[in-house]
């Protein structure tokens, strides 16, 4: 005979659990993001410093996003304080 090894109750607890709050909001936002992105495959050009770019806008919006986000990374001190 071999025994099987004993699993707290709290790791058994949380596998029986399933579909999980965090889950759905993750589905959601997932859905709502690829419909963005669906309805937006139209190509869309910027004109910078001489430069001509084009890309589809959900692309565009996505990299105005993510420089967004790395400002608000680099200068913290932008963003309000709550005390």
């Amino acid at each position: 005979m071999s025994a099987q090894p004993v699993q707290p109750a709290q790791h058994a607890e949380h596998k029986r659990r399933g579909v999980t709050a965090k889950l759905v909001v993750a589905v959601l936002l997932t859905a709502v993001a690829l419909i963005f992105i669906f309805q937006n495959t139209g190509s869309q050009e910027v004109h910078f410093l001489g430069w001509y770019f084009s890309m589809a806008t959900w692309l565009w919006i996505l990299v105005i996003f993510l420089l967004g986000a790395v400002v608000g990374s680099i200068f913290p001190w932008l963003r309000s304080r709550r005390r």
